[in-house]
């Protein structure tokens, strides 16, 4: 879980539970010049978000312990989120933008290139 600094720049918190996704997420992420912090279930989700503070939270909604649903009602702070997810029921993104995420992506039909781009329009 530690932090990987590459400037000042935007913070995202990756909130997933595959570590390889995440890591090359954050890796990607990394080398457009955001600074990068891991967790990998949602209660170390919920921790740091209750200590630091984000630009952008990218959040899975299927993990152990506390589930990406509850992550989103949790969250007091208004923090961007984009979910990334395996869920692809039309229920599932309706649930997630009611509970304020901004995007919802489904991960087989999104590359982690397409979500990159989609963060960078977003801080433009």
């Amino acid at each position: 879980m530690p932090i990987k600094k590459k400037n000042q720049q935007k913070r995202i918190l990756i909130v997933e539970d595959e570590k390889p996704i995440a890591q090359t997420l954050g890796l990607k992420l990394f080398h457009q010049g955001y600074e990068i912090v891991h967790a990998y279930d949602g209660d170390e989700a919920l921790a740091l978000l209750e200590k630091h503070s984000f630009d952008l939270l990218l959040l899975d909604i299927i993990m152990p312990n506390t589930d990406g649903f509850e992550v989103l009602r949790s969250l007091k702070k208004s923090t961007p989120v984009f979910v990334l997810t395996n869920l692809c029921q039309e229920e599932d993104a309706a649930i997630c933008k009611k509970l304020g995420a901004q995007r919802f992506f489904v991960k087989s039909e999104t590359s982690l290139s397409d979500v990159v781009h989609h963060i960078n329009a977003f801080f433009a």
